[in-house]
Parts: C-alpha cells; sequence; structure tokens
C-alpha cells in the first residue's frame, strides 16, 4: 500500500510536469521559428568548419584562395534551393538543416569547379593551392586518407560534416534547455506550479491523486487517436486543455488560490520570510522539472512507472523546429 501511495504520487507530480512541459515546448519552437535559432547556428558552425572568421566582403571569395567559402557555400544553388520563405517579411530565409552529402558535393564543385566528373586529384590541387592555411590543413589529410578514390574523400568530408554537426546538436539542445528553464520559471510563477507544496498536497489527499490519473489517461487517448508527430499548435491546444482541466478541479494545487497567498500574508517577519522562500525554492524545482522536456516525462511515466494503461498513446515526438 505504501508503495501504491509514493507511485501516485509520484505519478500526478510527474503528469503535471509533463503537461506544463508540452506547454512551454510549444512556445520554444515558436520561438525558435521566430529568431531562426537552427539556421543561424548553421551558418556558425560552417564558418567554423570551413575557417572563416568572419563574412567577406562579397558573397564571391578570390578563386582558389579557400578564404569566404562558408558564405560561398551557403549561397551555392544546392543549398539555396533548400531555402524557406521568411516567417516575417519577405524573401528566404537560410535552410535549419543541410545533410552531410549536399555539403560534401557543393564544397567540391566549389573547390574544384568546372564540367565533367571530379577528380581526386584535380580536388587535392585545388585544396593545396589555398591560401586559407587552416582549411588546408583540415582538408588534405581527408584528401590523403581517400586512397585514391574521389567517392572516398567525399565520405571523409561527410564524416568531418558529421562530427562538426553532432557538437552543433548538443549546443543547441543546452540553448533551448535553458528556453525551456526560462520558460518554466514563468510558468510556475504565473501559475503558481510550486513543486514543495503540489507534493504535499498529492501526498495527503488521494482523490486530487486519482484526479490526476483519470486526466493523464484522457490526455494519453487523445494522443493516441492524433498520432505522435503533431504540431506546435496542436500540442499547445492540448496542454492548455490540460491545465484548465487541472486548475479547475477542486483542491488541484495549481493557481493563486487563497491558501497560494497564505505564504505572503503569514504574520511574523521570519515566518513569513521562510515562507515565501519556500515557494521560490518549489518555483524553481518546477522550472528545472519542466526544462527536461515533454518527451523525458511522458518516458517516466510510461516506462519508469509503468503507467502504459492510464498514459494509453505514442510518446510525442521531440522538437521538430526548423528555426526558420
Amino acid at each position: 500500500m505504501f508503495g501504491s501511495h509514493v507511485l501516485e504520487t509520484v505519478a500526478g507530480l510527474s503528469f503535471i510536469y509533463f503537461v506544463l512541459s508540452t506547454f512551454a515546448s510549444a512556445i520554444s519552437e515558436w520561438i525558435a521559428a521566430l529568431l531562426s535559432l537552427r539556421s543561424k547556428d548553421l551558418i556558425k558552425s560552417i564558418r567554423n568548419l570551413l575557417a572563416e572568421d568572419q563574412p567577406p566582403a562579397t558573397s564571391t571569395p578570390a578563386a582558389g584562395s579557400g578564404q569566404g567559402l562558408a558564405t560561398a557555400l551557403m549561397n551555392h544553388p544546392m543549398i539555396q534551393n533548400l531555402s524557406a520563405p521568411k516567417l516575417l517579411g519577405t524573401g528566404v530565409s537560410s535552410p535549419a538543416y543541410l545533410d552531410a552529402k549536399t555539403f560534401s558535393v557543393a564544397l567540391s564543385d566549389l573547390l574544384a569547379p568546372g564540367p565533367g566528373q571530379q577528380s581526386l586529384t584535380s580536388l587535392r590541387l585545388a585544396v593545396d593551392a589555398m591560401t586559407n592555411q587552416d582549411l588546408k590543413k583540415a582538408l588534405l589529410p581527408l584528401l590523403d586518407r581517400a586512397g585514391g578514390s574521389i567517392d572516398a574523400a567525399r565520405q571523409n568530408i561527410e564524416s568531418w560534416y558529421d562530427t562538426a554537426m553532432d557538437r552543433l546538436s548538443g549546443l543547441y539542445k543546452r540553448r533551448i534547455q535553458w528556453i525551456l528553464f526560462a520558460l518554466g520559471l514563468a510558468l510556475a510563477i504565473i501559475l503558481n506550479v510550486d513543486t514543495l507544496r503540489t507534493t504535499a498536497q498529492l501526498w495527503k489527499d488521494p482523490a486530487l491523486r486519482a484526479e490526476l490519473m483519470n486526466e493523464a489517461g484522457q490526455v494519453g487517448a487523445t494522443q493516441n487517436q492524433t498520432g505522435a508527430d503533431q504540431s506546435a499548435a496542436i500540442n499547445m491546444k492540448m496542454a492548455g486543455q490540460a491545465l484548465a482541466n487541472l486548475s479547475s478541479e477542486k483542491g488541484m494545487p495549481i493557481g493563486w488560490d487563497q491558501f497560494a497567498r497564505h505564504a505572503w500574508t503569514v504574520n511574523g517577519f521570519w515566518t513569513r520570510a521562510w515562507s515565501i522562500l519556500n515557494v521560490f525554492v518549489g518555483w524553481i524545482f518546477t522550472a528545472i522539472a519542466i526544462s527536461l522536456g515533454a518527451p523525458f516525462w511522458f518516458d517516466f511515466l510510461n516506462k519508469t512507472l509503468n503507467l502504459n494503461a492510464r498514459l494509453n498513446g505514442p510518446k510525442p515526438s521531440k522538437s521538430t523546429t526548423t528555426g526558420q
């Protein structure tokens, strides 16, 4: 019985985190798209990879120099055709994603342009003649390890590019996690989702735990009907409805009710200060939990706590932000 009590308390808290994380993730996707975070990071990463300290004065670098090659690459027709219209204003934005094969083909075309099939010899001569020493030192070993095959050389370039993109992906995820933390803290304060208070209330109220499990089942059934690949708008609508249901339930520990306002009006300076400190700590815990993301909490509910019967739906997809 004790195990069930603990399990239901943790599950109820995790479901609240899941709903808030879904809401925060949808907002973060819109922010990333509006600010073109992915495409800006991609350009910075390619400039670093191709040893371009700063954009050149013109989009066409000096022939054979290897200088300004990143800017020329992003203006290559193969890559320009991947661009999408800007969300705001006119024109197109830079692509948010570039696969390794497109990168290697476009780079080879810039290094050794001309009609006909490229050879490893022509590509190596072009690299060896570069004045961009940093880029030359990076590319020559990739070509020399190709064993005389142009295809092997391109595969080496693709692996080099993929390694850089893996690092970029890690940096981007950490940035998004900070955005989620900021959004989570804002949600925790606006909705007054205090983890300490919520845990205590769930622990002592079995009816409240049952309500949360029932709401979790409804959300899971909704996701089962709509599928895992949902847009940010659909996810936000689902999370908003769940939040409304949670806030309206009697005794649900969300919102600025009379009990929640008690910490700010309790008599005694030190007593009030301690109560307010507890609320702030509870908000921080909530923000940290939200920064872990909706997929984490869905997995936690489904796998760690084995609540597949209650959360009957597929795992929500990770961010599909294009950043454009």
